[in-house]
């Protein structure tokens, strides 16, 4: 049956792709590119479900890439730069879940370096905080939430940040996850992006990021798969005070809901790899933070009393953001005449605002270097 899927979802795409293919439309090159990564070579059970939600994706991609070039009035709109902008992050997350899948299983013959780079993948960017605006009040608010000032209470804790594509939700999060104040409070600290990942590599990942070596993750993989994955992150945060952050919730998955819920231990080793929550431990203080675009996902997670909904920033925080993203263009007359334009047109987004200002300062340079000639 996953075959036949799969076979449905690869042709789907390909039909689609070629029937547009004259049009150039947005982001054709890119698809095309991924085009040629699909796999030839007879897949497993694992890779095979892996594939599908890589088509999944893929066809959502072509669909959003088709549907803002049909609408070319809304083409060059503040909603349709985001649009491309996270579309093309999905075709990357795509284009490395496609070679991952190309290149098989985990490899145990990693170098110490490679191990330590695929350690850091997830967690390599930091914030430059005097570049951040606008989010004292929530950093306050999910501070306040995740350490629960005043209360004896030493159980588990999962919250939820909840906003549109380019608000700052994975800002806000990563100034958390950071900040010195959490440092003392939790450790480990493990910071996990979902889109696009299965729940098996999810989990893989947190192992990995726990400093479990990649031979016992391919072991009780090729054992036990999820369910024993599962029970080896529990005993890895079992009594410890942790946090996890699960950076891009995208859609509604039952495996992903209720991280409360402490139903007690799984009373079969099947029983394990049911639900994400069943692999964390309840009884230490540990904390959960979910972020993502779609508000029922997230409350099904962590309950709608746990959620932090972001609104849009005020127009001097998105100037300031602008002004910091234009750098060393920031006091050119042009632009600091265009800042009313930009806290307008930038919608209290912050991520427009940044993007706003590096193409002009990209615009701005290049002007200058012609002007120079």
């Amino acid at each position: 049956m996953a075959d036949v899927i799969a076979q449905f979802l690869r042709a789907k795409f390909l039909e689609s792709l070629e029937e547009h293919g004259q049009t150039r439309f947005a982001l054709h090159s890119q698809l095309e590119q991924l085009k040629s990564l699909l796999p030839s070579r007879s897949l497993s059970a694992d890779e095979q479900a892996n594939f599908i939600n890589i088509l999944y994706d893929l066809n959502e991609a072509l669909t959003e890439c088709r549907m803002l070039w049909n609408n070319h009035r809304y083409y060059h709109s503040l909603k349709a730069i985001l649009l491309v902008h996270e579309t093309k992050r999905r075709l990357a997350d795509i284009k490395k879940r496609l070679k991952g899948l190309n290149g098989g299983a985990i490899s145990s013959s990693r170098s110490d370096d490679q191990n330590q780079a695929r350690r850091l993948s997830d967690c390599s960017w930091s914030i430059d905080t005097s570049k951040v605006h606008g989010f004292d009040e929530n950093f306050r608010q999910l501070k306040n939430l995740l350490l629960q000032e005043g209360s004896d209470d030493g159980g588990f804790k999962a919250v939820g940040i909840v906003g549109m594509c380019g608000i700052g939700k994975s800002t806000l999060a990563r100034l958390i996850f950071n900040s010195e104040e959490v440092k003392k409070n939790f450790c480990p600290r493990l910071w996990i992006c979902v889109s696009g990942r299965s729940p098996k590599e999810i989990v893989e990942r947190m192992l990995v990021d726990l400093g479990v070596e990649d031979e016992i993750i391919k072991s009780i993989i090729n054992s036990n798969d999820l369910h024993g994955l599962l029970f080896s992150l529990y005993l890895q945060l079992v009594g410890k005070k942790y946090l996890v952050v699960f950076d891009g919730v995208w859609g509604i998955d039952e495996w992903y809901e209720q991280l409360q819920l402490n139903s007690g231990l799984p009373d079969q080793d099947d029983k394990w790899g049911e639900h994400l929550r069943n692999g964390l431990p309840k009884q230490s203080g540990g904390r959960v933070v979910v972020t993502g675009r779609l508000k029922d996902a997230v409350k099904r997670m962590v309950g709608e009393e746990n959620l932090l909904c972001l609104s849009t920033l005020d127009k001097q925080f998105c100037n300031s953001i602008f002004t910091d993203s234009a750098e060393e263009y920031a006091d050119d007359l042009i632009l600091v005449n265009m800042k009313a334009e930009v806290a307008e047109k930038s919608a209290g987004l912050p991520l427009a605002a940044k993007m706003m200002g590096q193409i002009m300062k990209n615009i701005r340079k290049n002007e200058m270097g012609i002007q120079t000639q």
